[in-house]
């Protein structure tokens, strides 16, 4: 049987999970091919594996690299050597989306900005991508045809139309809390550097931000005001060392 076929079966009955996946595989789970075949056949999207010559080397340096990932759009963009991670909060103020904003509509366009369609930062952040041409790519930690949020859908439409949406998950697999610690590893991994424009010292965001440490990357944050919040993880890490961003230049400086 066709290796790849035989991984697009594990990761279509095991929805995706990378830890039944390898179980599978150092097992040795036996399987016929009348079995691969009638699972395989049922998929309709598109998708590249670990073994393919096409699949991003940027993946096979991490650990837990994915043994299959499915998309919509441009898969070439992964390739792009100018990729910008940008997460925040699912619950912005008004200073984190107006520099958010800001930020993404001062970058050159040979900067690919990628995030993960959440709601807050990440929506503003793929939203504002589109509005001045700029091309975006969206990690999802659900099924590659679940739109989630489901107030994201023109967004959803509008990337596949103009950028790139790529998952672990395939077809319709609900979203779970342990998909997106696991998304956000793709998120770092893929980027040259992580921008946090607002977030919490305990979240979402600041699993991104580890996981970017780990892979070496530039950590990119935005200051804010020290009236008011003290939960403040930008300030925290610029604190600790992240580049202190002010304007979309200093990201352009840098790449």
């Amino acid at each position: 049987m066709e290796s790849r076929k035989i991984l697009l079966y594990l990761s279509l009955k095991y929805n995706g999970d990378w830890e039944k996946i390898a179980r599978s595989i150092r097992a040795r789970e036996s399987f016929t091919a009348e079995q691969v075949e009638a699972l395989t056949s049922q998929c309709k999207e598109n998708y590249i594996t670990i073994i393919d010559e096409d699949f991003p080397e940027i993946f096979k340096k991490m650990t837990r690299t994915p043994f299959v990932l499915y998309y919509k759009g441009d898969i070439t963009l992964l390739s792009n050597p100018k990729i910008l991670g940008i997460v925040g909060t699912r619950t912005p103020s008004q200073y984190g989306i107006d520099v958010t904003k800001k930020i993404v509509r001062e970058l050159k366009e040979d900067i690919v900005v990628v995030s993960g369609l959440a709601k807050g930062i990440d929506c503003v952040a793929h939203t504002e991508c589109l509005r001045t041409n700029k091309k975006t790519i969206a990690f999802l930690g659900c099924g590659i045809n679940n739109i989630y949020p489901v107030e994201n859908h023109q967004l959803y439409k509008d990337i596949e139309e103009n950028g790139l949406l790529i998952s672990e998950y395939p077809d319709m697999v609900q979203p779970d809390k342990s998909h997106f610690p696991v998304r956000n590893r793709l998120i770092a991994g893929v980027s040259k550097g992580v921008l946090i424009t607002e977030g919490k010292s305990k979240s979402g965001t600041s699993v991104t931000l580890s996981q970017a440490l780990l892979f070496g990357r530039d950590v990119y944050a935005v200051p804010h005001p020290i009236l008011g919040e003290n939960d403040n993880l930008c300030n925290d890490i610029i604190r600790d060392g992240a580049i202190v961003v002010r304007c979309g230049q200093d990201i352009n400086e840098d790449f």
